[in-house]
């Protein structure tokens, strides 16, 4: 299969508790909040503002490896619609579709990381006119229309990804992203983290998921979600920031203030390290 290495190393939630803000967007700059002095006076309430999660990217470098994988990931689909036709035969120019598409598609993420969302917007679209069942096609185009503010376009785009792969976990995360901060849908925003989890389980899925869940009220499914995220990265500050939220709001406040001391400690702590 074709590699899709995630380079978009996903953000805080929020750091209200810490007195950071990390301005992050699917589609631009991100703030890294290692790099901002923490405030231990500053203390989150519940309804602290949340910063948007950052859409996983999955850059497909050309070289001559990801280029045999495009080979063989297009072989293995052409092969299967041949099977159905009777013929498994693989097409020297089916292989250089895909390899040319790969190049579109790499190209796209060289133009949205300068900013030049249409430019980007384009190659994807280039690529697909090659190769209609690239799924990391849409899934970087959808990035590139978040970036330009089409959140329609994305969502759509990220269904296709889907359909194509109903296994890319990072497909349902990113959707889920957008139907919770940009169009005010949290049934499906936990339905699509909810997905992501059982994919393929990450802290910052269950994090999300846990801030959805506190956002509907559901305390205590917040705390578990927060726990499972720590569980999972047990030096995640933000997963204990906020279920110290989640746990104040549910009226438990020694075990809240020891997830802020912990979270605390944590952002000291990493803050050194980059110091060092």
């Amino acid at each position: 299969m074709m590699t899709r290495v995630p380079f978009a190393v996903l953000l805080p939630v929020g750091l209200a508790f810490f007195g950071l803000s990390a301005c992050v967007d699917g589609g631009g700059a991100s703030q890294d909040p290692d790099e901002l002095v923490p405030t231990p006076t500053a203390v989150a309430s519940p309804d602290a503002t949340q910063t948007e999660a950052p859409a996983v990217e999955k850059p497909i470098t050309a070289t001559p490896e990801t280029a045999a994988a495009a080979d063989e990931s297009s072989a293995e689909a052409v092969e299967e619609e041949d099977e159905e036709d009777g013929d498994a035969e693989v097409s020297e120019e089916d292989l250089r579709r895909a390899r040319e598409a790969s190049m579109w598609i790499d190209r796209g993420i060289a133009n949205r990381g300068i900013g030049s969302y249409d430019e980007a917007i384009a190659d994807y679209g280039k690529a697909l006119a090659l190769d209609a069942s690239n799924s990391n096609a849409f899934y970087n185009r959808a990035i590139a229309k978040k970036a330009k503010g089409d959140v329609t376009g994305a969502i759509a785009d990220y269904s296709e990804t889907i359909k194509l792969n109903p296994q890319d976990s990072d497909a349902y995360f990113n959707r889920a992203s957008i139907y919770h901060y940009d169009l005010n849908a949290p049934e499906k925003a936990l339905a699509d983290y909810t997905r992501s989890i059982d994919i393929k389980p990450s802290a910052d899925a269950y994090t999300y998921r846990g801030v959805v869940r506190f956002a509907r009220r559901d305390y205590q499914g917040a705390i578990a979600d927060h726990t499972k995220a720590i569980e999972l990265n047990p030096d995640y500050a933000v997963a204990y920031n906020h279920r110290g939220i989640a746990r104040n709001a549910a009226g438990d406040a020694r075990g809240s203030k020891l997830d802020y001391a912990r979270a605390l400690d944590l952002a000291n702590s990493q803050l050194d390290q980059r110091k060092q």
